[in-house]
């Protein structure tokens, strides 16, 4: 069974080269590793240069992480692929864990691992809440998924991996996603069968340039607001099996957004675009779910209200 790691960096040379010895110190090494530079500007070149006699290296212009993490993963060829940013680490035994759930059971298609938070600079552990904790074992939410529930929650890229004959069906991520991991995570969920590993195979750094892995309060329900938006419109135009996980992100972002408050301008007529676009059996199921979501908030306006703000 051959590995493939797929790498994206943009602006990382000061961590990119420990990322990239991660991968090479694995005790069952990896068969390919795609490391795409997303157009850096700073040394993050000349620190992946010196890989470039073991690693497959793609330079691009700055087009955004969805077309990085795109372009990384439509060029591996391993049949799992374990997905790794430039500023986390591997622990040594990853990919072997990886590889023994994919032999071991081959109507797995994802595993998921957990991981363990460190301070970037200083490599020591994060306290509490610092380690993500799953439950081990095999999943399958298919069904709980295609009603538009959220059984599971998602980790970031670093914990990902896949079957590559799954991801070929998954490709390519839409433009305007904003958590790309996340959108990959919850397709493969939807579509397949999975495993998640509690073992903290990766070190998953915290820095100055990760803010989403720190924010809180109105910031993050600004953030989250966005990327909810993007999920909504991402998995509806995926078909009409996805119509439920979409509106299910409508909820999400019309809730977490105070109606819209938090939304960036161009996000909300996004949303407010999207929603019009919706027959009113699913605009009626979304402000059935979006009462039920937020009658605690006393929340004085609906959905309705926000479509017809637009007119």
């Amino acid at each position: 069974m051959r590995i493939s790691v797929a790498m994206t960096n943009y602006n990382y040379g000061r961590y990119v080269g420990e990322a990239v010895e991660s991968v090479l110190g694995q005790s069952r090494p990896a068969d390919q590793i795609v490391l795409v530079d997303d157009g850096s500007t700073d040394d993050s070149r000349s620190v992946i240069e010196a890989y470039d006699s073991r690693i497959t290296i793609v330079t691009t212009e700055n087009r955004g992480v969805v077309a990085a993490t795109n372009e990384a993963l439509a060029r591996c060829e391993g049949e799992i692929v374990a997905l790794l940013d430039a500023d986390d680490l591997l622990e040594p035994g990853r990919l072997a864990s990886l590889a023994a759930v994919y032999e071991a059971d081959p109507d797995v298609q994802w595993v998921f691992n957990g991981l363990q938070r460190i301070d970037r600079s200083s490599m020591e552990p994060l306290a509490m809440p610092g380690r993500i904790h799953f439950q081990p074992g095999r999943y399958d939410v298919r069904l709980e998924m295609a009603r538009g529930l959220l059984p599971l929650g998602t980790p970031p890229s670093s914990a990902l991996s896949f079957r590559l004959s799954l991801i070929r069906t998954l490709l390519p991520i839409p433009n305007g996603i904003e958590a790309q991991d996340a959108f990959l995570a919850l397709l493969a969920m939807a579509r397949s069968v999975g495993y998640l590993l509690d073992e903290p195979l990766t070190l998953y750094g915290i820095h100055g340039d990760n803010r989403g892995a720190t924010m809180a309060g109105t910031e993050r329900d600004r953030y989250l607001a966005n990327h909810y938006v993007s999920m909504a419109t991402g998995f509806d135009a995926l078909g009409p099996d996805l119509y439920p996980l979409a509106d299910n992100f409508v909820v999400r972002a019309l809730s977490r957004s105070s109606m819209g408050l938090f939304l960036s301008s161009e996000q909300k007529q996004r949303l407010i675009s999207h929603f019009k676009t919706l027959g009113t059996k699913r605009q009626a199921r979304i402000a059935k779910n979006l009462a039920r979501r937020t009658v605690h908030r006393r929340m004085s306006r609906s959905p309705w209200n926000l479509v017809a703000a637009s007119r």
